[in-house]
């Protein structure tokens, strides 16, 4: 009886043994298959380039400069079709010369699309009107390939003595034509 019940004892400890085994490999197999989703989750989302102080300067076929762009960072991310800059200043240029100026606390490089979308207190200059004009936003579009701006959000225009304030906006830089969309209001200082 002694032996029997040691047999019984020893097939139970070999059973959880078994169990044990058994668990502690499935778990394994978890673990690691955690391990690769955060490893791939990781990679996409690591900055794959970061300046400081940057200076890009885009040009056409001939070297002519289209717009140069200056800024505090730029950070591209692997994996992603987009980049951010802090602080940009963006300059564009017609027949060699400036001709207008944008700033803004935030840009993003859309670059699938073609596009800079510029963020929060957004003014450009436009040195080709007499006297100089002033545009502001909290968010524009720039297409340079297209020389276009765009937004919807609230801005202001400011161009001598005439403040003109409306929602929405289009503008081609080459024409220089600005449209407004609505809520079109329009002011004329006396100096």
């Amino acid at each position: 009886m002694a032996k029997r019940s040691t047999r019984r004892r020893g097939l139970f400890l070999l059973f959880l043994a078994l169990l044990v085994a058994i668990a502690s490999t499935w778990l394994n197999g978890l673990w690691i298959a955690q391990k690769k989703s955060e490893s791939k989750e990781a990679k996409q989302s690591r900055v794959s380039h970061y300046f400081t102080e940057f200076s890009l300067m885009s040009t056409d076929a001939e070297g002519v400069v289209e717009y140069t762009l200056t800024g505090r960072h730029f950070s591209r991310w692997s994996g992603k079709d987009w980049s951010e800059v802090s602080e940009p200043r963006l300059i564009t240029f017609e027949a060699k010369k400036q001709s207008n100026k944008m700033t803004a606390k935030k840009a993003i490089m859309l670059h699938k699309k073609d596009v800079l979308e510029l963020h929060d207190n957004v003014n450009i200059k436009d040195f080709n009107s007499d006297p100089v004009s002033v545009l502001t936003t909290d968010f524009l579009r720039y297409y340079p390939k297209k020389r276009i701006i765009n937004t919807e959000a609230t801005v202001k225009f400011v161009s001598g003595t005439t403040v003109l304030t409306g929602k929405g906006m289009d503008s081609k830089l080459d024409e220089n034509t600005l449209r407004i969309h609505s809520d079109v209001h329009t002011t004329f200082e006396q100096k």
